[in-house]
């Protein structure tokens, strides 16, 4: 799954049983060197935080923002 520069995103914490809003902020890269398909990375920001860093796709649910 590819997620667009920009997105809006709730980030699952697992530590905590909260989510996290974030904008993607770059683009995804591949969890494995040479992958092809599947787990990508995302530099996120984080509004609640004020704070970025990297977060997988799989930690991610994509807030739809075309209603």
């Amino acid at each position: 799954m590819i997620i667009a520069v920009g997105s809006l995103v709730l980030v699952n914490t697992f530590f905590n049983n909260e989510d996290f809003l974030c904008v993607i902020i770059s683009e995804g890269r591949p969890e494995f060197i040479g992958g092809l398909e599947g787990t990508y990375y995302y530099k996120v920001y984080c509004f609640k935080t004020k704070e970025t860093f990297l977060c997988f796709n799989y930690e991610m649910t994509i807030i739809p923002t075309d209603q």
